[in-house]
């Protein structure tokens, strides 16, 4: 695994504020700004979105509210919409096309 450059982590601190509904109109512009300049960015925000929309499955599957206990963590925000950012891909990206 590469070693994350300061501008990995500002795009996967943006791309979290955006999922977690955080994100003012100045995060969103700058990450807009990120993911039209470079391929790479694009796929770290991409990677973020995968293993948010992962996380919601597996916490969404087969949650049973009759086992919930005390120590549960409360209920936040289930099933919260995707948010939509316009993402420019490259020709050679595994996701050009789809």
């Amino acid at each position: 695994m590469s070693q994350q450059t300061p501008i990995d982590t500002e795009i996967e601190g943006l791309a979290w504020r955006v999922l977690d509904g955080t994100a003012d109109e100045k995060d969103q512009g700058r990450l807009e700004t990120l993911l039209g300049d470079d391929p790479q960015a694009r796929e770290i925000y991409l990677r973020c979105i995968q293993l948010h929309a992962d996380l919601t499955v597996f916490f969404q599957r087969g949650e049973d509210k009759s086992t919930r206990t005390d120590r549960d963590p409360p209920e936040t925000n289930p099933a919260a919409p995707m948010p939509i950012v316009d993402i420019p891909l490259a020709g050679d990206s595994p996701l050009a096309g789809v």
